[in-house]
């Protein structure tokens, strides 16, 4: 308690014990149930001051200090909240050590200076660093995976947007295996053989493939491919010969209910406790009587990430307040409350990641047709591909990403060869064919709309002046292709003195980064201003994001050019990270970084010489990095500002 000066009127409260502080520390009971156990300090105004949020020591010891109060108020997140050891020491780990962490730290000092309540939504400094950590561990990075996932970690990561496959398969001779990642909800799977009519009428197998354990969390936030962690598996045999139509589903009542139980644990998970918490007490039969009103919040759309949390913590706080005299659990419960309410007012990917928005997006009914022959699984499922055509004969400059992604619209077909509109999100696979260029990723899952997209950037050294890639769906069990092929073209430019390019990681929502340079005559070219009178100009002006965006100038005159970003609107209105491409007479400079809510950034200046200087193959690029706050430009008749 070395943070707290005057310690008068103070309580230090567990979930089973409260004291007064004391000076040479407190000997109150903290209960072992496989959970952090939440420990709260508490002023006589009901605040609280200070907390922990761990498990005791080899000696049974819990330190309450700046640090742990700051680890809380992350691992409380109800995406966070469900971790148990050993995976909460690698989420501690991972939190202690982000870059954003030190200024949360920072601000809880303060706050506990101040003597405010560690909740306070007011406290702007506080909510933005605590915003700022949640983004850091959970946006994504620009990771590319780039072959077909046949591995257990390759297969966990292709599912963190869950516009991929959501599940882990495998196949060994005639037995199908199937694993949950991420935070996946929980489906039904139901097996049907084809009979002899031709129909799948024959009833084979079923069961429930379970969501995973808290292992999930650390998956999403894992940047790399190791160690990625799955969930129970079911095992699916099909020794017969034929054909087999497998149907999973999360909307069945089955599902939902176990889906309703989790989320329920997540939120009193918060509160380091069980549902055996409950089996002793009259609040078991409240609790109980609730679970089914959670169904709404599941099946239907949520209004905010929190919605689900914040609803639980409510009729909690309820149940809590019906057991006369436990103002424990009482204080514990408004602990639950306040805190739903501070992550709700958060904008970042960490409410997104929450279990019921994940449960949102995925899919809610995936179908696969898997025929048995000579002791093998093979795919009997059929697609059409089609292409869109306004990513097709696209022009760009050699080395550089086209402007408009590449998308094709996959088309399936029932298991009795009819087609059909829902979509089933299968896997797409890009493949450059002539150009020697790249695509951002070559496996891309369907989204709700049937649509796969990818980047397409053109080779820096092919010598024609069209290039090709093509497409094709391939299953996501057995890895074949299973529809057309459709092929794409794109014209090279010539390449320009001047490139700019912004990019930049989309967020949670529309994501709106402008480009800005000035020329060497001081006229400025961005979104509202598009074209210069030294002859540069702005392509386009994306303002849903992640890019990008391109100024440049096929004749550039001499002079230094400066290069800026400002970050107009964001959904979440958070910081956001940026990569600026400058590419100048045969040379490219690479500058990342980030850039928050109405700030503008000098990325920095670009000189182009005097042709007569014998130099101007060889510009300077000076990097600079100065950040201007409340920074606003002309409203956009488009945006939602």
């Amino acid at each position: 308690m070395a943070a707290l000066e005057n310690i008068s009127g103070l309580t230090v409260e567990s979930l089973y014990d409260s004291q007064t502080v004391s000076e040479s520390g407190n000997d109150v009971t903290v209960i072992d149930n496989g959970l952090p156990q939440l420990v709260l300090v508490k002023d006589g105004n009901d605040n609280f001051v200070m907390m922990a949020r761990d498990y005791c020591d080899n000696d049974g010891n819990m330190e309450i200090n700046v640090q742990s109060t700051a680890l809380a108020l992350v691992t409380m997140h109800p995406l966070f909240a469900p971790t148990k050891a050993p995976a909460f020491h690698e989420v501690k780990t991972m939190i202690a050590s982000d870059e954003a962490f030190g200024t949360l730290c920072n601000e809880v000092a303060a706050s506990v200076s101040d003597g405010r309540d560690i909740f306070d939504t007011g406290n702007s400094g506080l909510v933005s660093a605590l915003n700022d950590v949640l983004e850091s561990l959970c946006s994504d990075d620009d990771t590319e995976y780039e072959e077909l996932p046949k591995t257990a970690a390759s297969a966990t990561k292709a599912g963190y947007d869950m516009d991929y496959f959501p599940f882990f398969t495998d196949i060994s001779g005639t037995t199908l295996t199937v694993r949950n990642t991420n935070l996946t909800p929980p489906y039904t799977y139901n097996v049907f053989r084809r009979g002899n009519d031709n129909h799948f009428d024959i009833f084979w197998d079923g069961g429930l493939l379970p969501s995973r354990d808290d292992y999930g969390i650390l998956d999403i936030l894992k940047k790399s491919l190791d160690d990625f962690h799955l969930g129970e598996p079911i095992t699916i045999s099909m020794p017969v010969d034929g054909d087999y139509h497998i149907k999973f589903d999360c909307t069945t009542d089955e599902a939902t209910d176990e889906l309703r139980k989790q989320m329920l644990a997540d939120v009193l998970s918060m509160l380091g406790m069980t549902f055996d918490s409950f089996s002793m007490t009259e609040l078991g039969g409240f609790v109980a009587s609730r679970i089914g009103d959670m169904a709404s919040l599941v099946i239907s759309p949520i209004s905010a990430p929190m919605d689900a949390a914040s609803y639980v913590s409510g009729w909690l706080l309820e149940g809590m307040s019906c057991q006369k005299g436990n103002l424990i659990l009482q204080s514990h419960a408004t602990a639950a409350s306040k805190a739903v309410n501070l992550y709700n007012g958060l904008k970042g990917s960490a409410n997104e990641f929450a279990r019921a928005l994940w449960a949102l997006s995925a899919p809610k009914q995936v179908n696969r047709c898997l025929t048995s022959k000579h002791g093998q699984l093979s795919s009997c499922k059929t697609t059409l591909l089609v292409k869109i055509n306004e990513s097709d004969n696209q022009e760009g400059f050699a080395g550089q990403a086209l402007l408009e992604p590449i998308m094709v619209s996959v088309k399936n077909f029932d298991p009795d060869g009819n087609l059909i509109d829902n979509p089933d999100y299968e896997k797409v696979k890009f493949e450059v064919i002539t150009g020697e260029g790249s695509v951002s990723s070559s496996i891309v899952g369907t989204d709700e709309s049937g649509i796969a997209k990818t980047t397409w950037t053109l080779g820096e050294t092919y010598t024609g002046d069209t290039q090709t890639l093509k497409a094709t769906v391939i299953d996501a069990i057995t890895g074949e292709a299973i529809s057309n092929e459709v092929t794409f073209t794109a014209k090279v430019k010539e390449n320009a003195d001047i490139t700019v390019r912004l990019d930049w990681i989309k967020d949670v929502g529309d994501t709106d980064i402008d480009l800005h340079v000035i020329d060497p005559y001081g006229e400025e070219i961005y979104y509202s201003h598009t074209s210069s009178a030294s002859g540069g100009w702005l392509d386009r002006d994306d303002t849903v994001g992640p890019g990008p965006e391109h100024i440049y100038w096929e004749n550039a005159p001499a002079g230094v050019y400066s290069v800026k970003v400002h970050h107009y609107y964001s959904d979440s209105r958070a910081r956001i990270n940026y990569t600026v491409t400058t590419f100048a007479n045969g040379k490219m400079y690479r500058n990342t970084g980030l850039v928050g809510f109405d700030e503008e950034v000098t990325v920095g200046y670009i000189t182009i010489p005097e042709a007569s200087s014998g130099i101007q193959s060889a510009p300077a690029f000076r990097e600079n990095g100065t950040v201007r706050t409340n920074v606003k430009y002309e409203k956009k008749t488009h945006s939602n500002r």
